[in-house]
């Protein structure tokens, strides 16, 4: 099972993936995973719409950080005018490398929202 998560005009795949960690990734680790401490939980992009628009938001807005490996992370906070009552922001990791064959990056490998501060911000 795949799936592909737009931001703009850039397709990213969610591939299955994995969905135990410490080793998840993909569309079955975003779905199924426990969330971390501080994270409110990952969801399902396929049937939650919302879940879905948050990761296109925080692709298109979020601040880009190097995360190791050919991995990136971008992370949205959300602002304290009640632009979002569910926690402290969200944040979608995506591996840029290799690129496909399109010129686009590799997929997600996970996406969340925090319902406190990172440990590591942006």
């Amino acid at each position: 099972m795949s799936a592909d998560l737009r931001a703009g005009p850039v397709t990213f795949p969610a591939d299955a993936g994995r969905d135990r960690d410490p080793a998840g990734w993909g569309y079955l680790h975003i779905r199924d995973d426990e969330p971390r401490r501080g994270a409110v939980g990952h969801g399902d992009p396929l049937v939650d719409s919302a879940f879905d628009l948050e990761i296109a938001d925080t692709l298109e807005r979020g601040v880009e950080a190097r995360q190791g490996g050919g991995n990136w992370r971008y992370t949205l906070r959300y602002r304290s005018d009640g632009e979002c009552t569910d926690g402290w922001g969200f944040r979608v990791m995506v591996a840029k490398l290799p690129l496909l064959d399109d010129g686009y990056p590799a997929g997600i490998i996970t996406a969340f929202c925090y319902e406190s501060a990172p440990p590591h911000y942006p």
